[in-house]
């Protein structure tokens, strides 16, 4: 656990002493395309947060694959046909964990800070349980 707190202060501190090289940004558009998913498609942009610096860190951290499933989870499915390479557990778990034991932090970070808080701690989660099943 210490290893996992080291390595996540380490990924802080770089991001905020060198612009990360980053092709991912641009794959994360504030609205969702279909039009039947609900206002989930606003993250944090548009509405009074309390912590936007905190809620700006965490959604900043999701680059690369995390993208894909941030969408899919934000979305509430599929947009692109490049997204059907992502499996839909992982965004639907974190769908769900933010819309439940996430949900009251949605009014002080915003709810694309929350999805991304969800899908953090549920591959933490999961690294530890790997972990501890693989130590065996």
């Amino acid at each position: 656990m210490a290893s996992r707190l080291l390595v996540i202060a380490l990924i802080i501190l770089w991001r905020n002493l060198l612009s990360p090289y980053d092709t991912s940004a641009s794959l994360n558009p504030n609205n969702c395309i279909s039009s039947s998913s609900s206002n989930n498609g606003s993250s944090s942009h548009g509405i009074n947060i309390r912590f936007p610096r905190i809620a700006s860190a965490i959604e900043e951290s999701i680059v690369w694959d995390g993208v894909y499933f941030f969408r899919i989870a934000q979305c509430g499915g599929y947009e692109y046909e490049q997204s059907y390479a992502f499996l839909p557990l992982l965004p639907i778990s974190i769908s769900f964990l933010s819309t439940t034991a996430f949900a009251p932090l949605i009014p002080l970070i915003g709810h694309g800070a929350v999805l991304g808080l969800s899908g953090n701690v549920l591959n933490n989660v999961a690294f530890l349980f790997a972990a501890v099943y693989l130590y065996r």
